[in-house]
């Protein structure tokens, strides 16, 4: 429900295996992806427990790094700390 003129919105919409959204970093919050999941195992006549959870937060990290460390090889990392050394000139 909407805080400001009390209209009820829907906020996404789901129908068998996909679920949408327009909120960024809806899945962000452990409880809203568990639901998700619960939901999509539920149907699949699967229980978390059985196909087991992951640290999320743990996740994310090692996919930043790996993004990180792919990027680092196809950019010129010195050049970029150069840049960011020099600063930037605003006019």
């Amino acid at each position: 429900t909407d805080t400001v003129t009390g209209e009820t919105k829907q906020d996404g919409g789901y129908g068998d295996n996909v679920y949408g959204s327009y909120i960024h970093g809806f899945f962000d919050r452990p409880e809203i992806a568990e639901a998700v999941i619960q939901a999509l195992a539920a149907k699949r006549g699967l229980s978390l427990e059985e196909i087991g959870m992951t640290d999320y937060d743990a996740y994310k990290q090692e996919q930043y790094d790996i993004l990180a460390r792919e990027m680092r090889k196809y950019m010129d990392m010195d050049k970029i700390y150069d840049i960011l050394n020099q600063g930037v000139e605003v006019r």
